[in-house]
């Protein structure tokens, strides 16, 4: 049997035990499912050895996850706590859309920016995902997230001139509106000077949008308890079970 295998076992054992009573006192089921999974004899490594398969196995170490997130949210997921992590997926989803269409921009070069039809139809992809990204962040409570926000706004306003050159203008709420005529006929070298490159307002754009998906997606590994607030117990928990030492 392997050192982690017992390790596994006594850190789940302690753990489990100390949820288990606090949630009897409130009432909840994580004791109940716990009451016999650690009936065992220290001294007995016959039984810890089974004891340790029990606890290595994924079914197990699912419902034992489970059970500790539910304990940690307070039990019923609130209404506030759906639509905070159903913003901060769609914030996620935008943001990834947006590195993607800059970072297309960025790296188009020649082939692109020779193309009006191409470029046209990239810069309003970007624009579009922009202005969506600005959209979802007016609603998530991820301060890392509205920092990021924050900067890729600031870096947008400092290009306001040459965006409007080519037909794109800054809005008193930061979103991005479009001229057609003049996005139109925007010289391929002003789009691409703006666009193109690792200095470009594009790179910057990709940049911090991606740095916004990666927040929210790490944030949202995290649980949320029933007033619709993050916590990280379950995060720090679930990472201390497999990492005691006997």
């Amino acid at each position: 049997m392997s050192l982690y295998g017992i390790n596994a076992y006594t850190s789940n054992s302690y753990y489990s035990t100390l949820l288990a009573s606090k949630n009897k006192q409130q009432g909840g089921d994580l004791s109940s499912m716990l009451s016999n999974a650690f009936k065992t004899d220290s001294n007995d490594l016959y039984s810890i050895a089974k004891k340790v398969q029990m606890v290595r196995s994924r079914s197990y170490q699912k419902e034992l996850l489970e059970g500790f997130k539910e304990y940690f949210s307070g039990g019923a997921v609130s209404d506030k706590d759906e639509a905070s992590k159903a913003n901060d997926e769609t914030l996620s989803k935008n943001a990834k859309l947006l590195n993607e269409a800059a970072g297309n921009l960025s790296v188009g070069g020649n082939d692109l920016y020779s193309d009006p039809d191409k470029s046209v139809s990239a810069v309003k992809n970007f624009v579009d995902s922009y202005n969506k990204t600005l959209d979802s962040l007016q609603n998530t409570e991820n301060t890392k997230a509205l920092e990021k926000g924050v900067q890729m706004v600031n870096s947008t306003r400092a290009y306001a001139r040459t965006l409007n050159r080519v037909g794109i203008s800054v809005g008193s709420d930061n979103r991005l509106s479009i001229s057609d005529e003049k996005l139109q006929a925007a010289p391929s070298t002003t789009l691409k000077s703006l666009f193109s490159g690792n200095y470009s307002l594009a790179n910057r754009i990709a940049d911090k949008a991606s740095y916004i998906n990666r927040t929210i997606d790490l944030s949202n590994a995290t649980s949320y308890n029933a007033k619709g607030n993050k916590t990280d117990y379950f995060n720090q928990l679930s990472a201390m079970m497999f990492n005691s030492k006997v």
